[in-house]
């Protein structure tokens, strides 16, 4: 160690550039001014095509575009488009169209084989399934047998895939009209279908249910529809609360995580979903409550593709269900997906490194670093993982790779001198190593704090002072405040009184205008943590231009202080009315607000306000409205109103009562405008059924 650390502190030699002429000069100026320009407008265009890389609007264009020109154009840029959404069944619908309009049956086969495994779409089944049915198998040479099995087949892969939909009841109808429409049907396959359809919850189910009516009339079994009754009321009252989930959730659109709204709003209801699924209001068995569960998380997965949330989640329930290599599954998917994603790549790394992996997590930092090697929290973690699975001996040699990277920085410093102090228990090294680093930043503010708070409680005196005044001498007073608190806090707690009034002074000077006669600086040497030398009125009175850095925020922390209980209750009073005076928004007085009771005691709710209410949904999954930013939009943009537009309203009439109305009153005032109302709306009714009547007749 102290070897390479003293081969380190050398100092390179740097060779002087020799001088060229002028014209030289000139000519690779403009040369260089010329690479500029075109390095500057490559790097716009590749932005360009970055930002357009998930808006969906513009790969539609693309598309329409490529499919004019013909259906090798358009197969470009569908293979373009999938690299960025492989699991947009939408778009692989699409394409497979395309192809089977051109009759290009052997593209088609090699489009199914790609999507299919991990596409969840119904649509894209259905064509699948139209396909195999009536172009696949007619066009091939089979026994009529080997036909019927292969179509089984293939409808059986479809409900294995989409089978849990809420929209897959048409697969399950048409692999039901299929099995009937043999010559000879297998009775017992048939019902087998109707009882794994029935407690599927899904649309149309009251059609799959009244099929099987007919069916178990036809085979003259009807005690087996008495067995599937509760199943399928269930299913239906499950059903009824699982589209309550879904209807919010648009399946069609593919976001990237940009954190916008919509988006977030979609995540919002994909992670209800799962965590209603997760209740298991079925009642289902270990076996069918996980399908059904990882069966939500591939929809989820397939909307929302670029979310590392959304895999982080399906990898972790794999691990809560003892499915260790399902989870490593899961996170290869999510890398592949994901692969700039540093948080899912770390947490892919931790996965194998608690499972005995820590060959292949080890070999996942490595291809990090050298994919992300700008990025140096990959050399932060990567050395930590080293300590944790090597030993500290892996954790410095990690550290004497990352120092030797062209764009280092002082969080590498930080980073190997932490574990030298903390971890390994070493202190000299743990100085060695941010001594190294105060040679290359010393001028670098978050690391000098960093190294003054390490050195802070070391007690060596006589160097401290040495670092605080090269520090000072270094640094401009601009960003030297902070090493200023720190000087001065070291000088309280070591120094004398004497020490501790000069080096105020000195801060006094560097900073003209700050605390002039001295009490701000008395303030901060007497106080103790949240132990005040002076009370919040006292503090505010000596109020100044210039604070120091610790007291600018103080006057509202000191306020809540306990140990001036009597004055705070006057600051405080004093620190609302302040507020009040800024603040343009009106605020009631609670204490004349007539709170409504069910039992009616205290106001009558108006009746066509309960009925309003009544037709109000229970729950909302819709566009949701920042209530804040609505208020402050129509604060912003308020009216001008003419006060002439009144002019011609008639004036009304005060009477002197009118604030003296009495509850029965009250009463039965709304009362006789509900009958008014009431008999209002019958009459409108009886008139809508006449005319009705006369239409028809």
């Amino acid at each position: 160690m102290e070897a390479e650390d003293s081969d380190i502190t050398k100092t390179q030699e740097v060779l002087p550039m020799e001088e060229g002429s002028d014209d030289e000069e000139k000519q690779f100026g403009s040369l260089s001014n010329a690479t500029l320009d075109s390095n500057q407008e490559e790097s716009k265009k590749s932005e360009k095509a970055e930002e357009n890389k998930y808006d969906l609007k513009h790969w539609d264009y693309l598309i329409a575009e490529a499919s004019k020109k013909g259906i090798h154009e358009a197969r470009q840029v569908y293979q373009k488009f999938f690299e960025v959404f492989p699991t947009a069944g939408t778009y692989w619908k699409q394409y497979v169209e395309i192809e089977l309009h051109h009759k290009n049956y052997d593209a088609v086969e090699e489009i199914f084989q790609k999507c299919l495994p991990i596409c969840v779409s119904v649509d894209l089944f259905r064509i699948y399934l139209d396909y195999t049915q009536n172009i696949k198998m007619k066009k091939a040479d089979l026994p009529p047998s080997v036909k019927v099995a292969a179509i089984t087949n293939a409808f059986e892969f479809s409900l294995g895939q989409v089978g849990l939909d809420i929209t897959s009841s048409p697969i399950w109808a048409e692999y039901i009209d299929f099995l009937r429409s043999d010559s000879n049907p297998n009775i017992e396959a048939i019902r087998d279908v109707f009882r794994r359809a029935i407690p599927n919850p899904m649309h149309n189910m009251e059609s799959i249910w009244s099929k099987y009516h007919e069916f178990e009339k036809w085979t003259e079994v009807p005690k087996n529809i008495e067995f599937l009754q509760r199943t399928y009321d269930e299913a239906r009252k499950v059903y009824r609360t699982r589209k309550s989930y879904v209807e919010g959730i648009n399946k069609n659109i593919l976001p990237p995580s940009r954190g916008q709204q919509k988006e977030l709003h979609q995540v919002k209801l994909w992670k209800k979903l799962i965590d209603y699924e997760k209740q298991n209001p079925q009642g289902l068995d270990n076996e069918q409550l996980e399908r059904r569960i990882n069966f939500t998380f591939n929809q989820a997965i397939a909307c929302l593709y670029h979310y590392p949330e959304i895999w982080i989640m399906a990898a972790q329930y794999q691990i809560e269900t003892l499915h260790i290599q399902k989870a490593k599954e899961v996170y290869q998917r999510a890398v592949h997906a994901l692969p700039h994603s540093l948080l899912l790549n770390f947490q892919y790394c931790d996965f194998l490194e608690l499972n005995n992996m820590q060959l292949e997590a080890d070999a996942l930092y490595r291809n990090l670093i050298k994919s992300e090697s700008d990025n140096l929290l990959v050399w932060i973690q990567y050395m930590h993982f080293c300590r944790r699975t090597q030993g500290i001996q892996g954790a410095r040699k990690v550290f004497f790779k990352a120092r030797k990277q062209p764009n280092c920085t002082h969080h590498i410093y930080i980073a190997a001198a932490q574990l030298e102090f903390y971890v390994n228990k070493d202190e000299c090294v743990a100085r060695n190593i941010l001594e190294l680093g105060y040679s290359q930043f010393n001028r670098n503010l978050d690391f000098l704090q960093h190294y003054v708070e390490f050195l802070f409680h070391r007690n060596q005196e006589s160097y401290m002072r040495v670092l605080f005044e090269n520090i000072l001498s270094t640094l401009p007073n601009s960003k030297a405040t902070e090493i200023w608190n720190y000087f001065l806090k070291f000088e309280n707690l070591n120094g004398n009184l004497e020490a501790v009034i000069k080096l105020e002074s000195r801060r006094s000077k560097a900073y003209t205008g700050m605390d002039p006669s001295g009490i701000l600086s008395l303030v901060q040497r007497k106080r103790f943590l949240d132990l005040w030398p002076c009370t919040s009125k006292e503090l505010m009175s000596f109020s100044n231009d210039y604070h120091p850095p610790e007291l600018e925020d103080k006057g509202e922390d000191l306020l809540n202080a306990g140990t001036f209980e009597k004055e705070d209750s006057d600051a405080n009073v004093a620190n609302s009315k302040k507020k009040e005076k800024k603040s343009t928004v009106v605020v009631p007085d609670l204490n004349q607000l007539d709170l409504y009771s069910r039992g009616g005691s205290s106001s009558i709710l108006n009746l066509r306000l309960t009925e309003f209410i009544q037709c109000l949904p229970k729950s909302w999954s819709g566009v949701e409205i920042d209530v804040d930013k609505l208020i402050q939009s129509i604060r912003d943009n308020r009216l001008e109103v003419d006060p002439n537009i009144f002019n011609n309203a008639p004036p009304r009439a005060i009477d002197s009562n009118d604030n003296q109305e009495t509850f029965s009153q009250v009463k039965s005032r709304e009362l006789a405008d509900n009958d008014v109302y009431h008999r209002r709306t019958k009459r409108q009714h009886l008139m809508s059924l006449v005319n009705k009547r006369e239409r028809i007749n």
